[in-house]
């Protein structure tokens, strides 16, 4: 009998072992069952951040894509030209839009014809004193000297309404062409401030994937339609036929266009538009900086995608 239950006991005591051991096991099938969850998990997430990231890339290389296109696609070899020279400051770089590389573009060229347009301003009132030549070779005899008196008087007195009405058509013209070129640097801003904060978002979204979504900015305008941008261009082409002209008209008298162009450097109006050249001159020039400083941005922040996402080296 004392054999029988010791053999019970230890009989007992292994099954109570097995029982255990069997706990045991099951605990850590579970842990391990969890474990690959969790995992399983974390390979979704960092799958979904990857395809994110990718998606972005493809993005900013379409845009770039683009804006090399519309540059090959330029109507004249000047603007071409033109706008290759901006866009080699940084503008063919990843990461931005081509609105905005166009804007800086069209704000360059209007410049450049601002410029040129204000160093013939001077010869606005250039027929007033061809008017007095062809008076004196008409009304040539007796009567000469009252009729040409008369004549000077007459033409004298329209100029000034003329010159209190309005302003002269070279300078509206040139007036123009610099409201034009400061529009398109107002857009031009609104669209870097836009890029300026995606950049900063896209690293926010990096290190924090549970950022808000990205809030699109409504107050961008649209481009200028096709008829404006043909009217512009129809008043910029007048505004070199008409400066043609005045050259032609003034080739026949050396001394009265040294005169002229004496009094043209002194003419304040003209300082004060050159002035107003030199600003926007300026201003596309602190454009260009600016554009530099958020490329840099947007490649820290390819970098830092790279860095969290091994897997896009």
């Amino acid at each position: 009998p004392s054999g029988s239950t010791g053999a019970r006991r230890e009989n007992e005591r292994l099954r109570h072992e097995r029982s255990q051991l069997a706990e045991d096991v099951l605990r850590l099938r579970q842990q391990s069952v969890l474990r690959e969850a969790q995992w399983q998990q974390e390979r979704r997430r960092l799958s979904k951040q990857d395809s994110e990231l990718r998606l972005e890339d493809a993005k900013l290389r379409q845009e770039d894509s683009a804006l090399r296109e519309a540059l090959g696609k330029a109507e004249t070899g000047a603007s071409r030209r033109r706008a290759a020279s901006l866009l080699s400051g940084g503008l063919g770089a990843q990461g931005f839009t081509r609105k905005s590389k166009a804007a800086l573009a069209v704000a360059a060229v209007v410049v450049l014809g601002c410029a040129c347009a204000v160093h013939f301003f001077g010869s606005c009132f250039i027929d007033d004193a061809e008017d007095d030549e062809d008076l004196e070779e008409e009304y040539y005899g007796e009567d000469a000297a009252s009729l040409l008196a008369e004549a000077k008087a007459e033409l004298s007195s329209t100029s000034l309404r003329r010159r209190r009405s309005s302003q002269p058509p070279r300078m509206t013209k040139i007036q123009h062409m610099c409201d034009k070129c400061q529009a398109v640097m107002n857009k031009f801003w609104k669209r870097t401030t836009r890029m300026d904060r995606l950049v900063q978002w896209i690293k926010m979204k990096i290190q924090n994937p549970g950022a808000p979504d990205w809030d699109e900015p409504d107050d961008l305008d649209d481009d200028d339609d096709d008829d404006k941008k043909k009217k512009d261009d129809d008043d910029e082409s007048l505004l070199d036929l008409e400066h043609e002209e005045h050259r032609r008209r003034r080739g026949h008298n050396k001394q009265g266009k040294e005169e002229l162009e004496a009094e043209d450097m002194n003419n304040p109006q003209d300082a004060n538009m050159q002035k107003i050249v030199d600003d926007l001159a300026r201003e596309v020039q602190g454009a260009k900086k600016e554009l530099d400083r958020i490329k840099e941005n947007a490649d820290g922040a390819r970098k830092m995608a790279k860095e969290d996402m091994p897997s896009m080296q």
